[in-house]
């Protein structure tokens, strides 16, 4: 099942005419589920969110501005930054930098890349890939805790705004809440930018996305490809974020943009947020 996040709306019911942006729920909600609305419930912003990242040292950069922008727009005491590294020295440079100070953590995955850059859909990309999920994985079962968050972020992500505070203030969500990939209306999802409550059925998801890249199951040659095939199958609940505030995927160049929360980082050079 698929949910859609209302945009705005401080209730699940629509009683205003829909206007060209408003994010509606898709046709395959069954009438009696409840669409999840925004809550005012302050005590919702208190669950401490784990962010995850996988980098290799072609991206330092990137992730450097993805840090930088989390510090200055979203709440130091609402998460603890993991970030896994796949080049040797990375997290010798950022323990250099003074970063552990402020809530991050850097460690080495067990199986270092000493290549530099990789042109995409390349065996050396989907080596990569296969990599970052793995760690996802990994630090999911590492730091998580049962009924506990984790926020799988690419590096190539900015925060404009706190989105989660944005994800707290959201009722009835289901473990898996992602950003949109094709539009409102569409059941694609982005794996650049999502969150993950820790159940037995997402650890189980996760195994089976996994999996699933392994045997070479993903339309796009990645875990995107992968993580939408398992969504496909039916067997776990998702939601996907509005399309005017989480900008993610080609498709939200071409969106109204409404106090957006976060975007990747080229999305920035043609709009003003």
């Amino acid at each position: 099942m698929i949910f859609v996040f209302p945009t705005l709306i401080p209730n699940a019911a629509h009683k205003h005419k829909p206007k060209k942006h408003d994010i509606l729920p898709i046709d395959t909600i069954p009438t009696k589920d409840r669409i999840p609305s925004l809550t005012n419930n302050d005590d919702a912003d208190e669950e401490h969110v784990h962010i995850i990242s996988v980098v290799s040292s072609s991206c330092k950069r990137l992730l450097q501005n993805l840090l930088a922008s989390a510090a200055k727009n979203v709440d130091s005491y609402t998460y603890t930054y993991h970030i896994i590294s796949l080049s040797p020295n990375l997290c010798d440079t950022f323990h250099n930098q003074n970063l552990y100070n402020h809530g991050i953590t850097c460690e080495y995955s067990e199986q270092l890349d000493y290549g530099g850059s990789v042109q995409y859909h390349s065996e050396e990309w989907k080596q990569r890939v296969l990599q970052k999920l793995t760690n996802y994985k990994k630090a999911f079962e590492k730091y998580v805790d049962y009924g506990g968050t984790a926020l799988f972020c690419d590096v190539d992500v900015v925060f404009v705004r706190d989105p989660i505070v944005f994800y707290h203030k959201l009722t009835d969500k289901p473990d898996l809440v992602f950003s949109p990939d094709a539009g409102d209306k569409d059941r694609a999802v982005n794996t650049g930018f999502y969150f993950v409550r820790k159940t037995h059925e997402t650890e189980r998801f996760l195994e089976k996305s996994l999996d699933g890249l392994k045997a070479g199951l993903t339309a796009t040659g990645g875990d995107q490809g992968a993580i939408q095939l398992v969504l496909n199958t039916k067997e776990f609940d998702f939601a996907i974020l509005p399309s005017n505030q989480f900008l993610h995927g080609v498709h939200a160049f071409g969106y109204r943009v409404s106090h957006p929360k976060t975007c990747t980082s080229n999305f920035t050079k043609s709009k003003k947020l």
